[in-house]
């Protein structure tokens, strides 16, 4: 049988889970977090994140987006998103799907209404943080659609401590999968 999803498809992942499963069978508890992959989710409109992490710490993910801009410009833009401030893990091994906007200008990340989330405002702590209740907190994720030769998109997570993974490619789905 033939393997598919976007998992098979990212770079390095089948490397990155043969080093989350060692790290998770020796005596330690590492806390460098590993992003296996990360995929734009159907349709379009959610990122899915992958990633390996012992001490349950992570928070957020940032994302580097290379383009060249209308002046024949290479730039980078790089933004965290500490999307996951107030969700308590329990599993080191979570697959998290997070609801995106599609970048398509110049959209950029609210510095204003993510420091007022990560500071709870806004958030009712007596309300369990659920799926929905999540999705409804969370301020805007700008993420652009990576297109070959036009924009490449990678994404890293990170934790608590600071500590990264490494960025792994962006991966988009194939219409035929």
């Amino acid at each position: 049988m033939k393997e598919k999803g976007l998992w098979v498809k990212s770079p390095g992942a089948r490397e990155r889970a043969k080093l989350a499963l060692s790290r998770w069978q020796d005596q330690d508890i590492n806390p460098e977090p590993i992003l296996l992959w990360a995929g734009v989710a159907r349709p379009n409109n959610a990122i899915a994140l992958d990633f390996f992490d012992e001490d349950m710490d992570v928070i957020g993910f940032g994302t580097e987006e290379r383009y060249i801009d209308a002046n024949g410009i290479r730039q980078k833009l790089v933004e965290e998103y500490a999307a996951f401030t107030h969700i308590q893990w329990g599993d080191v091994w979570p697959l998290k799907i997070v609801p995106v906007h599609t970048r398509d200008i110049n959209q950029r990340l609210d510095k204003e209404k993510w420091n007022n989330y990560i500071k709870g405002e806004g958030i009712d702590p007596n309300t369990p943080m659920s799926q929905e209740y999540w999705t409804e907190t969370l301020p805007p994720v700008w993420i652009s659609i990576p297109e070959p030769n036009k924009i490449d998109v990678h994404v890293y997570v990170y934790d608590r401590t600071g500590l990264k993974s490494e960025p792994v490619e962006m991966m988009v789905p194939d219409p035929k999968d």
